[in-house]
């Protein structure tokens, strides 16, 4: 049975094509970009399910980033450290790290350029069992795992908007990590009301 030279057989291939029903009634709805953002401006994770995390035993919530910062910022291998980087502006945090429990590590890369940081946290939160926790994650994580941040790459650890700290021109801080193929380490602050290119990556953290 043909209607207007489609077959039922090519119609029921497209419906599936989109996802199903829902598919469909979002392609006709006009929202179809949503579905292209998801799976073309983010690419699969670096680590191919294989990054994982234990959060030390003495972790402390409260003093994490400013520990991190006093052992950190005087090596020789930081080049960068953003004095802003610190407990206090940062107390907001959505989620607390569990002392000893472990988490699924996952890097997304972004394969385009200009996303919106709304785009980067609706893809962290589209992964299962996804947990933002912005500065105090990503410190966490390279005091403990530097080698699992990827060389060449700025990492962003992202928040809800709300939980991350405003600086003097009323902008959103994005807190980040960059790691340099000659060794040399950046810990910085990026901009929420800013887009994000290529040479980023997106940590995400996952309940196992």
């Amino acid at each position: 049975m043909k209607y207007n030279n489609v077959t039922l057989g090519q119609i029921e291939a497209l419906i599936n094509k989109l996802g199903g029903e829902q598919g469909m009634q979002d392609f006709l709805a006009g929202r179809m970009e949503v579905v292209k953002r998801k799976f073309h401006q983010f690419g699969e994770d670096l680590l191919n399910g294989k990054g994982a995390f234990t959060v030390p035993a003495d972790y402390n919530h409260d003093t994490q980033i400013d520990d991190f910062g006093a052992k950190t910022k005087d090596l020789k291998s930081t080049y960068y450290y953003n004095d802003a980087l610190t407990s206090k502006n940062f107390a907001k945090a959505t989620n607390k790290l569990v002392p000893g429990k472990t988490y699924a590590i996952k890097i997304f890369p972004i394969l385009e350029s200009n996303i919106s940081s709304e785009d980067c946290l609706n893809r962290l939160k589209a992964e299962p069992g996804n947990v933002l926790v912005g500065a105090h994650g990503i410190t966490a994580l390279q005091s403990n795992q530097p080698d699992i941040f990827p060389k060449g790459k700025w990492t962003a650890s992202f928040d809800e908007k709300d939980a991350l700290w405003k600086g003097a021109d009323g902008g959103r801080r994005v807190p980040g990590v960059g790691r340099d193929s000659d060794g040399d380490w950046l810990f910085g602050l990026g901009n929420f009301e800013d887009s994000w290119d290529s040479d980023r990556v997106l940590v995400c953290f996952c309940d196992l």
